[in-house]
């Protein structure tokens, strides 16, 4: 006959994540193999009856371990580093899961662990090379956009010795050197303003707010274009961000759509309360603002690279400010979204996480 109980320990034991079981009071009532070898513990001693504490010594967030079983609270995905002698470190998701009898009733805690260091090393290659690539890319952007006004400017001035008595010329060479310095510095100050962003003052908003105060800002432009601006917004929790940046995020993006609709068009911003996971991997409760307008559309060639500096479709323009504004709501916790259809239009959402998750 089959041992229902030594199966049931047998499949804990084969599988990679490490599980343990506490009771109500963190007293160890199994751990499995994979638990002792990820937590870096003895493999040969036996835990059962000890308290949880003992195997949570070596990581950084144990209180918030320990704080999430006293409150009998689930915990999802948390990232935690463990220490370990040699002085080197591992990566650790942590999630517990509380454990409920046929009554419904809270018993225990079922605290998984899963090691995911590896992933961490290769995430960051990743990174490593992407950054590589988007630098070269912005290398050549910056090289194609000062090339230019440079160009103007070379231009006039191998002309300029024989023109030194007509005025004419000498106005119109004088107005070039203004609008192409112009056109340099604005190049270089938004260059200098993705690289350095101005240091956050970082307080609790109302999203609401900020967006009404940029459009009363931009009501001007709106209304040139013809363009009827719908408004679903509904009170949120606060967002702890830096107001000024944030405006200028739904600045660049409201920009955008207003381009995108030159003669005339219908612009619905909205919020929404939800729960998704940050970049991080972490289950976050964000304000998520959806911006959107009925415009032509962005093909799916021109979405991939979007956010990259120095890109745009734009006859004008230097192609930094959707760059900009992703490294600003990075900052704050949070990402961006667009989803678009030619002809259909397109929608950018801003997932701000609440204050409650800082």
């Amino acid at each position: 006959m089959l041992d229902i109980k030594n199966f049931n320990s047998n499949i804990i034991n084969s599988i990679s994540n490490g599980v343990i079981t506490t009771d109500l009071r963190g007293q160890i009532l199994s751990i499995n193999n994979s638990a002792k070898f990820i937590l870096n513990i003895a493999p040969k001693k036996n835990y059962i009856n000890n308290n949880i504490k003992q195997v949570l010594n070596k990581l950084d967030k144990k209180e918030t371990v320990l704080q999430a079983l006293a409150r009998k609270e689930n915990l999802l995905n948390l990232e935690s580093i463990l220490c370990l002698d040699d002085g080197s470190e591992r990566t650790l998701i942590i999630s517990i899961s509380v454990l409920n009898n046929t009554n419904n009733e809270i018993i225990g805690f079922v605290i998984s662990a899963d090691d995911i260091s590896e992933k961490k090393i290769l995430e960051r290659q990743v990174q490593r090379n992407e950054q590589l690539a988007a630098l070269g890319e912005l290398a050549a952007g910056l090289a194609h956009e000062i090339k230019n006004p440079l160009t103007s400017i070379k231009g006039f001035s191998q002309i300029l010795p024989n023109k030194l008595d007509d005025k004419k010329f000498l106005l119109k060479f004088s107005n070039i050197i203004k609008t192409e310095s112009d056109r340099l510095n604005k190049i270089i100050e938004g260059l200098l303003q993705f690289a350095r962003p101005k240091g956050e003052k970082l307080e609790n908003h109302l999203i609401e707010k900020i967006i009404n105060n940029v459009l009363d800002l931009m009501r001007f432009q709106l209304n040139k274009n013809n363009i009827k601006v719908n408004i679903e917004l509904t009170d949120m929790p606060k967002v702890y961000c830096d107001q000024n940046q944030i405006q200028q995020v739904f600045i660049n993006i409201i920009l955008n759509a207003i381009q995108a609709m030159p003669d005339k068009g219908k612009l619905t911003v909205r919020n929404e309360l939800l729960v998704r996971k940050s970049p991080e991997n972490l289950f976050y409760e964000f304000n998520a603002v959806y911006i959107s307008d009925i415009g032509p559309g962005i093909p799916e060639k021109h979405r991939e690279k979007l956010f990259n500096p120095f890109y745009t479709t734009k006859s004008k323009g230097t192609g930094l400010g959707l760059s900009i504004s992703y490294r600003i709501i990075s900052e704050h916790k949070g990402f961006i979204e667009v989803f678009s259809k030619v002809g259909k239009g397109t929608t950018f959402v801003i997932y701000l996480p609440t204050v409650s998750n800082w």
